[in-house]
Order: C-alpha cells, then sequence, then structure tokens
C-alpha cells in the first residue's frame, strides 16, 4: 500500500481575511491558563489493521495491529469489544502478532521499523527486543518449545536480511544461520516437532532441525515473494504471493512437501493471510486485497483449493490483509482490514460477517465540518479504496456514526485531506483530495474537488486539475468563496492556495505558504482565541498536538491532556456550542473538549447608513438556528432568547459590539445548557439606541 503524508494548512477566516502562515515565527510557550481542557475519545469505531492473533488456549482473547503509528488493541470478549495498549512504536506498522500456546499474557509483535516488541503482563507494558537496529517484518513461536522464538528482520547495521533464532524467549538473538530475504511468514508444522517454514521474498524455505540448515521447497516461481503460508501437514501447505512484477498474485499449494506445485488459484492481487480449518484441511480461507486492481476480500476453498469463491456477505471493507480461524470453534473466523473496517467476525464459517470494532478508534480522521444543520461530518484520509467507506456522518455530535460511500468515477479519490459543509445549506458539502489512477486510464495522480448536495449520497465532480494534490478546504462566511490549498505534482505546484469566487466552477492562484501547522481555527471577534493543531512529516517525527492562543498568537500554551495521539490533522469548532472543540489525529480518532466561551463572527463592516436588522435561519428550526444581526454603530449589545410568558432562556450576547454585521447560533439549549422544549420562542435584539424582537419556532 503506497501513503502519502502531507504537511497541512487549515485556513480560516476574520471577517474577509485569510488566516495563513501566522505561526511562521513562534518561538517560545508561555505559562498562564488556568484550567487545560479534557480531551475524550468520541468516535468513530473501526480501524486500519494489519495483523491479527487468536490466543490458543484462550480464543476469546484477540489482538490487532495497527499500519498506522505502531498501535495494538486487545480484546477478551472474542471481539465485542476492543482495549487500545497502546503504541509500540511512532515510527513502523505492526506486521505481525504471535501469542505464545500457554499464556495470553505474553505477546510478541514485530513492528516494521519499530522492532521486535514483546509484553508478559497482557499488553499493559512492551519491552524492545534485539537492540540493535532494525525492521521486524516476522515472527514465530515453536509451538512445541514456546522458549524458541524465531523472527524475520532487516538489521540495518548489517544492511542485510535475515531470520533470527531465539532459545531463551527473546533474551539473547546468535547470528543468523538464514540470510539473504526479507522473511514475511513463519509458521510450524504441526505434526513435525524441529520443523520450521520462513515465507520469504524468494520462495518458501524449510528447515528439518530447528532453524540450523534450510533447503528451498518452492513455489515454481522463485523469485515470488511470499506474503503468507499456512501449513496443513508435512506434505501439504499453501503460499500466497504478493502481487508485483515477478508474480500476479497466486495462491500455490504443494501436497509432496514442495517437491512440486500446481496453482490453486490465479487471483491477481496480493494475497495477505491464509487460514485452515484446524479439523479439516481441505477448507482454507484466504485475505486479500489491493487498491488499485484485482480481486479484493476474503475467500474460501473447500475442496482443498480446486476451486475458490468470496466470502463477503456483509464485509463492507474489502481490502482484508489477515484471516484467523478460532482453533476451539473452527466456524468463527476473523478478518483484518486495512480500511476503515478493522475487524469483522463470522460465526458461520464466512458465510457471514458482523463488524467487531467497538472500542477500537484506529482511525485517520484528515478533516471535520460541521453542516447548518448541525450534522458532523469526518473524512478519513488515506486508505480510501473501492468499495468501502471513506466519510463518516453524525446527526448527533459523535454519539453515533453512519458511514457514507467511496467518491465515484472516473477518478477513484485515494486519499481525502480535508471536507467543507456550505455556511447556509444543509447538507452541501465539498471534499478535496487526490487519485492516484482512473477507473479508465493509466495516467499521472490529480487534485478531485467533489460536492454533494445530499449530504454525500451523491457525488459531482468540481475540479480535477493534474498533478496537483487538494490538502485543504475552506469557505469564506461572507463572500462564499471556496479557497483551496493544494500540494505534490512539480515543486512548483506544492502548496499553492488557490481561490474560486463561482462555486468552484474556475480557480485562480493567490498565493504560496509554508509552516508547520497541520490545522488551524479561531474563535474570533473579543475572544481572539486561536487553536493550532500540530503533525510532521513521513511518520519520521511525532506531533506536538493541540496549541491555544488568546493573544494572537504572540504566546501559546499546549492543552494536551488526555490527547494520546500527539499527531493532529484537523481541527473544528463546534457552531452549536463555540467552547466546544474537535480535534481529529492521526490514528485516535476524534477528540472532544470544552474550552473558553466563543463568540459571535463579526462579518464585514457596513456603510454607515447601514439599517437596523435581525433575523434567523432556518425557521422553524430543530437543533439549531443561525441568528443573523446588524447594526449600524458601535455600542453595548444584549442578545437574549425569550419564552411565550418572557421568562429569559438565555442571554447569548451581553457587550460591546462594532458596527456591521453578525452571526451566532443557538442551538435550543437554557443558560443553564439544558435542552428546551418545543414551541414559540422570541429573539430579543437591544442597543443603546435601538431594539428588534423576532418569533422563532424551535421544533422536535
Amino acid at each position: 500500500m503506497a501513503i502519502y503524508i502531507t504537511w497541512r494548512k487549515i485556513i480560516r477566516f476574520k471577517t474577509k481575511t485569510i488566516i495563513g502562515g501566522i505561526l511562521l515565527s513562534i518561538s517560545c510557550v508561555l505559562p498562564g491558563f488556568t484550567q487545560e481542557a479534557q480531551w475524550t475519545p468520541i468516535g468513530p469505531d473501526g480501524g486500519f489493521l494489519l495483523s491479527f492473533a487468536i490466543a490458543p488456549g484462550s480464543p476469546n482473547v484477540l489482538y490487532a495491529g495497527s499500519d498506522i503509528y505502531g498501535g495494538i488493541y486487545k480484546s477478551t470478549d472474542g471481539g465485542e469489544n476492543w482495549t487500545f495498549m497502546g503504541l509500540l512504536s511512532e515510527l513502523g506498522y505492526v506486521m505481525d502478532i504471535k501469542i505464545h500456546p500457554n499464556s495470553s499474557d505474553i505477546v510478541y509483535a514485530a513492528c516494521g521499523k519499530g522492532g521486535l516488541h514483546k509484553t508478559t503482563d497482557g499488553g499493559l507494558n512492551w519491552n524492545r527486543l534485539f537492540k540493535r537496529d532494525d525492521l521486524a517484518f516476522s515472527v514465530g513461536i515453536d509451538p512445541n518449545t514456546p522458549d524458541v522464538v524465531y523472527a524475520g528482520l532487516i538489521v540495518d547495521t548489517a544492511d542485510e536480511y535475515a531470520l533470527f533464532k531465539s532459545t531463551d524467549a527473546g533474551m539473547t538473538w546468535p547470528d543468523s544461520s538464514f540470510l539473504g530475504n526479507p522473511v514475511l511468514e513463519i509458521c510450524f508444522d504441526p505434526d513435525s516437532l524441529n520443523t520450521v517454514y520462513a515465507g520469504t521474498s524468494g520462495g518458501v524455505h524449510r528447515s528439518t532441525d530447528a532453524g540450523t540448515n534450510w533447503v528451498f521447497c518452492g513455489p515454481p516461481a522463485p523469485s515470488a515473494t511470499i506474503q503468507s503460508l499456512v501449513v496443513v501437514d508435512f506434505n501439504t501447505f499453501y503460499a500466497g504471493t504478493l502481487a508485483d512484477e515477478r508474480d500476479e498474485g497466486t495462491v500455490y499449494k504443494t501436497t509432496d512437501g514442495g517437491g512440486t506445485w500446481n496453482t490453486a488459484y490465479d487471483l491477481g492481487t496480493p494475497v495477505w493471510g491464509l487460514a485452515a480449518d484446524p479439523g479439516n484441511g481441505n477448507i482454507v480461507y484466504m485475505a486479500a486485497g489491493s487498491n488499485m486492481f484485482g480481486q479484493e476480500g476474503v475467500f474460501k476453498t473447500t475442496d482443498g483449493g480446486d476451486n475458490w469463491f468470496p466470502v463477503n456477505n456483509g464485509l463492507v471493507d474489502r481490502m482484508a490483509r489477515d484471516v484467523k480461524v478460532d482453533p476451539a470453534s473452527p466456524n468463527t473466523v476473523y478478518v483484518a482490514t486495512d480500511g476503515l473496517g478493522g475487524v469483522y467476525k463470522s460465526s458461520d464459517g464466512a458465510a457471514t460477517w458482523i463488524q467487531a470494532t467497538s472500542g477500537m478508534r484506529y482511525t485517520l480522521i484528515q478533516a471535520m465540518s460541521f453542516d447548518v444543520s448541525h450534522t458532523l461530518f469526518a473524512a478519513v484520509g488515506w486508505g480510501t479504496y473501492r468499495d468501502i467507506p471513506s466519510i463518516f456522518k453524525s446527526r448527533d455530535s459523535g454519539a453515533s456514526w453512519d458511514t457514507l460511500a467511496t467518491i465515484p468515477s472516473p477518478y477513484y479519490m485515494t486519499s481525502i485531506f480535508d471536507i467543507v459543509a456550505h455556511p447556509d445549506t444543509a447538507d452541501l458539502i465539498y471534499v478535496g483530495g487526490t487519485s492516484h489512477y482512473s477507473n479508465t486510464v493509466d495516467e499521472p495522480s490529480r487534485g478531485l474537488l467533489y460536492r454533494s448536495h445530499d449530504g454525500g449520497d451523491t457525488w459531482e465532480a468540481l475540479w480535477t486539475p493534474e498533478g496537483i494534490w487538494i490538502l485543504c478546504l475552506t469557505i469564506d462566511p461572507v463572500t462564499r468563496n471556496i479557497y483551496a490549498g493544494t500540494g505534490g505534482g512539480d515543486t512548483s505546484q506544492i502548496y499553492k492556495v488557490y481561490k474560486s469566487t463561482d462555486s468552484g466552477a474556475t480557480w485562480e492562484t493567490i498565493g504560496l505558504e509554508e509552516h508547520a501547522i497541520s490545522a488551524l481555527i479561531g474563535q474570533f471577534g473579543t475572544g481572539n482565541t486561536i487553536y493550532a493543531g500540530t503533525g510532521a512529516m513521513f511518520l519520521e517525527t511525532n506531533g506536538d498536538g493541540v496549541f491555544r492562543s488568546t493573544d494572537n498568537g504572540a504566546s501559546w500554551e499546549p492543552m494536551n491532556s488526555g490527547l494520546s495521539s500527539p499527531f493532529i490533522l484537523s481541527m473544528l469548532l463546534d457552531p452549536a456550542s463555540t467552547n466546544t472543540i474537535y480535534a481529529g489525529s492521526m490514528g485516535g480518532g476524534i477528540y472532544k473538549a470544552t474550552v473558553g466561551t466563543g463568540v459571535e463572527t463579526i462579518e464585514n463592516n457596513p456603510p454607515e447608513d447601514a439599517p437596523f436588522l435581525l433575523s434567523n435561519f432556518p425557521n422553524p428550526f430543530n437543533a439549531i438556528t443561525r441568528i443573523t444581526f446588524q447594526i449600524p454603530a458601535t455600542g453595548h449589545v444584549t442578545l437574549d432568547i425569550y419564552d411565550i410568558s418572557g421568562r429569559t432562556i438565555t442571554t447569548l450576547i451581553d457587550g460591546q459590539k462594532q458596527a456591521g454585521h453578525h452571526r451566532i447560533l443557538w442551538n435550543g439549549r437554557n443558560k443553564n445548557e439544558r435542552k428546551v422544549v418545543s414551541g414559540l420562542y422570541f429573539i430579543h435584539l437591544q442597543t443603546e439606541e435601538r431594539k428588534a424582537t423576532r418569533k422563532i419556532m424551535l421544533m422536535k
């Protein structure tokens, strides 16, 4: 899977001015805030997974490894609920997980650039093994002698691929006797002692003397990369290959211990995982998928590989990365997906699947936006593959989530970088991102700007420039102009800002900015508070979380209590409650915090003879209404909500305001933040010289 990480800059507005590049000269962080906001994760559930394991003696104990940030999850109830066990590595993916045959508390995890890790207390604490600089691809525990552990590594200091062996449960690692090819899979013969198999980038190798000597044993394409391997017995095993220039993605089978092979299934896409029914060697499952070509999902054979058929009923995410069979209940099958789906579970031999992701929030939230009806949209950045969800939608501030389909042809949006809702119209949203291929022709990557009028059910392409990526979007609340920050392509295109004054039909270049802030939002008016989310490039360094300034950027303070994922990709203020802030992280889902009280927006400076106006939209309204007013002179303003008996429900504004257009939202709550009942209410606006009242109807 190709992964692209970019610096991000979110553009927001104060009156008619674009705020961009404001944080370039930050050099210090100063104290001064008396109370730090507390973040709480709210979803959505799901995850980008590479690896999965079932505890041999405790089949309800499961571990799942993420391909983002090296995170690992654990379930003790067969996948009903998951607990985040921490980041094993900030630089590498969890490529493989193996659990001790006699203790579900002892687990080994191979973590890409992060090396090999081990826990002996069920994932509460992890230690890194093999102290040299290393990249770990695979790990295997000898089921007959569990203190014997094998690890497929790349040793940076020696620049060599090797299979290392420890005989003391990972304490020491003598030099390897197997060199030359990356070892991507390690497994053992269930019936023969000391027999080990290694799936490598140069075929399958076998040792019958516990790793002292190795022999090549197939398959017929000797240079094929063996991505998955399952051993039924000494003579019968299956090997799945990685689709590349050497092999197109195939499942091979041998019944004579590797002497001869036949093509069990020519799939045409990477075969990431294979698993056999422990009681019936003719039943084998395959996990496969690609974001560019071939078939995807889970496939099954019941006749020893002569015939295969897809088993994807209920499997929304077709990028299947691993598959495992419960040894105590062979009809129970799990699949880990490298998309938004996380873990799926089947209790009927893969005839049907249900998503089992409760508590698993390793989704990469790239951008968020509220529309005027208070629907929250969350866009996922990478891993947006065909036939799987790419955007989430919540109508209850994150309590529950719906998923929307991938944005359609002619260009598959392989990365979503931003989503923004129109400030006036419900369900009118824009999405910016990039495509690396078309469904019709092989062509360069291009930026994509799509629009939906129905909350994401259908989409139309507005702008598809070749050779650049659309990294961020925003809409000026006064002029309704759309701004897009772009990157990618040749160097002249990186971080260029475009502007459209005709709803995205045409675009003009307005500037070029670069800085390390990945997201930026503001509470303007009298508050002058700015929030900045920080990140980095290519996973080489970590982000620093969220910072806040109350003096227009002159000084900053971190506000990271409860924020376990410090790489922030997007941020958002709740328009119905401007003291509620959301942060979308790289790998930790969405975080939510209560901050200082927000204020309304001053839209522009009117002419001297501007009228005194009060209006709201929508009216009647359900969850939220936008109140707009205009005052001709600067002075003290109060804006109250009264009920039908004349009692003050809440005061939205009580203070000095500048002349001009103002907007503020009322979310149907009283001064104690409790929801009020349906009925007739009144907006009362009063200045030093004038006053106005408007009827509004709340309907639930």
